[in-house]
């Protein structure tokens, strides 16, 4: 009797680690899937909300390049894009 009720324990303990592996699943697809929309987006020059804009300097090899830059969100997505002049 004492076997049996320690099978069923484990059977219910494993389903449940069963179902909360595929709910687990299911939240990180919808979440890739919006991660995926937000990346197309950007790739497709979306109508992103611009946060900021300022000057990005960078320094290469001695040399220093200064460029117009505005931060967008788009999604979870936060990035940067030159500012056309």
């Amino acid at each position: 009797m004492a076997s049996f009720v320690i099978l069923i324990i484990v059977i219910i303990a494993a389903t449940g680690m069963i179902f909360a592996a595929i709910n687990m699943n299911r939240n990180a697809d919808i979440k890739s899937d919006q991660l995926g929309s937000a990346i197309k987006a950007v790739e497709n020059g979306g109508k992103a909300e611009s946060t900021n804009s300022g000057t990005m300097t960078m320094s290469f090899d001695g040399h220093d390049f200064s460029k117009n830059i505005t931060i967008k969100t788009q999604g979870n997505i936060v990035y940067f894009s030159e500012t056309s002049n």
